[in-house]
């Protein structure tokens, strides 16, 4: 159970992982290759939801997940660690496949601070119920921007680096792991990546874990 919701753990081993390195602007490719990855973790909960009329949500089953101008569409992440091996975590990276990119969009990735429903998260609630802080998980519902990147071309798998202790305090803080938001960060453009409902396995977000 992860912010009192249901989640089912999924752990896979990788051999090779891309990076983008965090600290860079936009996202900017690293420039060495990133060491294979001590594990893998699927995610148990993604969703994304608009403030117009048609996109409000909410959207759990949705195969893809939208992302467009600042305070128009979002998309929630989480991922349970807790079968993620212990140990100093050196680097964590999320892997998405590009489904649609308008070009030249730049997306923020913030920490979110508000527990939330797959089933029913929406652009005013959290969970049945449960109206976020700030509609679209804005304001208190985020934590601030933890990396923002630039959306390559459509058809590509975008590989984004977290930061190492956001991550390592999921997994040592199950109770406090709410996940990730994705939200624009350019003034116009959107974007759309394959979420875990997506039919190909290769295709659903996945982060994987370096040890030190």
């Amino acid at each position: 159970m992860i912010g009192g919701f249901p989640v089912r753990p999924l752990l896979l081993i990788a051999l090779t992982v891309g990076c983008y390195d965090p600290s860079t602007s936009c996202g900017e490719a690293c420039a060495l290759d990133a060491p294979a990855p001590d594990a893998v973790v699927g995610a148990v909960a993604d969703t994304w939801f608009g403030q117009g009329a048609g996109d409000s949500g909410p959207h759990p089953y949705d195969p893809i997940l939208w992302v467009a101008d600042p305070s128009t569409r979002v998309t929630l992440l989480r991922f349970d660690l807790a079968t993620a091996p212990s140990g100093v975590l050196a680097s964590a990276v999320l892997h998405f496949w590009v489904v649609n990119d308008s070009g030249d969009f730049v997306i923020a990735v913030s920490a979110l601070l508000e527990s939330w429903s797959e089933d029913t998260a929406s652009w005013t609630d959290a969970a049945t119920g449960v109206a976020w802080s700030t509609s679209g998980a804005e304001g208190a519902a985020r934590g601030t921007v933890a990396t923002t990147f630039l959306v390559p071309t459509e058809g590509t798998t975008l590989d984004v680096g977290l930061p190492a202790e956001l991550v390592a305090s999921w997994r040592d803080d199950p109770a406090h792991n709410y996940g990730l938001v994705l939200s624009g960060s350019s003034d116009m453009g959107d974007a759309a990546f394959a979420s875990r409902e997506d039919l190909n396995p290769g295709h659903q977000p996945t982060l994987s874990l370096v040890l030190q």
